[in-house]
């Protein structure tokens, strides 16, 4: 009922802020790290989007030299009528691939949750969590895209899973 009122006001309530936070992280990630540019009017049509409260928000990024492609959705409505707060469909062309006659594509669904450990053992366990993204609500429609978790919570994972530095978080 605090978060409905705060709402009425015009303000934004924590788990709004986190996830337009995380779609900004995601493009300076893109952007930054794996050289992708986004289109010219990336931060006007952003913007626009945010104060109308705007669904099937659609950014797209290029990285020429690599033959990559994505198109970044913020709360796209998939096929299966859910809507994940992220979905990355990425095209790539094989490097031989001169013309770009044989696009090879991959989606990924991301959602942002504002939880901490306590919001994870109550909802059980972030492994619960992420089953019922997957599964529940079937954002990876029928197995066919994988599901990733975004958030801030550093104790989620217990024991790292996998030997690579990564697996701690």
């Amino acid at each position: 009922l605090t978060l409905e009122r705060v709402d009425k006001v015009g303000l934004i309530n924590m788990p709004l802020l986190y996830e337009r936070w995380v779609l900004l992280q995601i493009i300076m990630v893109l952007k930054e790290v794996f050289r992708f540019t986004p289109q010219n009017d990336w931060k006007s049509q952003l913007m626009q989007a945010v104060t109308t409260n705007q669904e099937d928000i659609k950014i797209v990024l290029a990285n020429e030299d690599a033959k990559r492609y994505i198109s970044l959705w913020y709360e796209k409505k998939l096929p299966n009528n859910k809507r994940p707060d992220f979905t990355l469909d990425l095209t790539w062309y094989p490097e031989i691939d001169s013309e770009k006659k044989e696009a090879q594509s991959k989606r990924f669904i991301l959602d942002a949750k504002f939880y901490d450990k306590n919001t994870f053992i109550k909802a059980g366990g972030m492994m619960a969590k992420i089953e019922e993204l997957y599964t529940g609500k079937n954002y990876s429609e029928n197995n066919q895209n994988p599901v990733f978790l975004i958030h801030p919570c550093k104790t989620a994972i217990e024991s790292q899973i996998t030997p690579q530095t990564w697996g701690a978080y």
